[in-house]
C-alpha cells in the first residue's frame, strides 16, 4: 500500500494528502514507511555479493575467506560483519572432520629428502603426490594427483578403476609434459608400491627428477597431499551425487579447474595467480 501511494504520487500527480485521505493514513505512517526498507536493505548489495561468492565457491567458503574476497571487490566489511551477515543468510562453509592418525615404524626405501619442508623458492622445485580413494555408488574409483608445493597448484592428475603403475605413471607423464623443463625437481611420495616400480622410478631418472619418500606409516611426510584430499572430499565428493563415475570425471574436471583458477588461499591468491605474479617477479 506504502510502494503504491507513492507511485501514483509521481506518476498521476496526485497530492500526497489526497492520497493519504483516501487510504486512511497517518502522515507519520507513511514516511516511517518509506523510509523503513532502506534500513533493512542496508546490506543488500554486499549480501548478494556474498551469496555469489559462496555459490561460486561450491559453497565451501567460510568467512575468512568471502571476507578477503569481497576486499578485492572493493568493500570494507570487517571479518565480524561478514561472520554476522553469513549467519543471517543461513550460510556457512561445510566442516570436514580431521582423521588421526597413528604412526608406524619407520622404514626407508627411499630416504625422506623433502623433510616436511613444504614450501618452494620457485615453481617446479618440489612436487608431491599421492592416490586416493574414492566410492562412487560403492565402486572404488583412484585418482592420483601432483602437486607444486610453491602455490599448491594441482599440476596434473589422473583417475582410473584400478589402482596401478599405469595410473601413476601416466599422471606423471602429464605433469612432465606440462612442465617440460625439469631441472633440481624433486617429487616426494608415501612409500606405496606404485612409487617403488622400475618403471616410474626410470621415468625419473630419464627426466632428471630426484625422488623422496615419507618414512613408513608416517603419513605427516605428505601432509599437504592428505589435506588436498580431505579437501577435494569435503567440496566436491560428499556434497554431491553421482550417478556414475564419468560423471565424477566431469565435475572432478571442473572441481581441479576451480581449484588452481579460482580457490583462494589463506595468503588471498589462487594458486594460478601466485604462479604468474612469480613469473612476472
Amino acid at each position: 500500500m506504502k510502494a503504491r501511494i507513492a507511485e501514483l504520487e509521481k506518476e498521476l500527480y496526485y497530492s500526497l494528502d489526497i492520497l493519504l485521505s483516501v487510504s486512511n493514513m497517518k502522515r507519520s505512517t507513511y514516511y516511517y514507511n518509506v523510509k523503513k526498507p532502506a534500513a533493512l536493505d542496508k546490506y543488500a548489495e554486499v549480501k548478494a555479493s556474498i551469496l555469489e561468492i559462496y555459490e561460486k565457491s561450491n559453497k565451501t567458503y567460510g568467512y575468512p575467506r568471502i571476507s578477503k574476497v569481497l576486499e578485492k571487490l572493493g568493500y570494507t566489511y570487517d571479518r565480524k560483519t561478514v561472520y554476522k551477515l553469513m549467519k543471517e543468510l543461513k550460510i556457512s562453509s561445510l566442516i570436514r572432520v580431521k582423521k588421526r592418525y597413528k604412526q608406524g615404524r619407520v622404514s626407508h626405501i627411499c630416504s625422506n629428502k623433502l623433510n616436511r619442508a613444504f614450501t618452494s623458492e620457485r615453481p617446479c622445485l618440489k612436487w608431491v603426490t599421492d592416490v586416493a580413494e574414492i566410492k562412487i555408488n560403492n565402486e572404488k574409483v583412484y585418482l592420483s594427483a601432483i602437486m607444486d608445493l610453491y602455490n599448491r597448484e594441482i599440476t596434473a592428475y589422473s583417475v582410473s578403476k584400478y589402482n596401478n603403475e599405469e595410473m601413476v605413471i601416466d599422471n606423471l607423464k602429464q605433469a612432465i609434459d606440462k612442465t617440460k623443463d625439469t631441472t633440481d625437481l624433486m617429487i616426494h611420495s608415501d612409500q606405496g608400491i606404485l612409487y617403488q616400480t622400475n618403471q616410474f622410478r626410470k621415468l625419473l631418472k630419464e627426466n632428471n627428477i630426484e625422488q623422496s619418500m615419507s618414512r613408513r606409516g608416517n603419513c605427516y611426510d605428505n601432509a599437504v597431499m592428505e589435506s588436498f584430499f580431505a579437501t577435494l572430499k569435503c567440496e566436491l565428493v560428499y556434497i554431491n551425487k553421482f550417478k556414475n563415475i564419468e560423471q565424477f570425471k566431469y565435475e572432478l574436471e571442473k572441481y581441479i579447474d576451480f581449484y588452481n583458477n579460482y580457490r583462494i588461499k589463506a595468503n588471498g591468491l589462487t594458486p594460478l595467480q601466485e604462479k604468474d605474479s612469480y613469473l612476472v617477479a
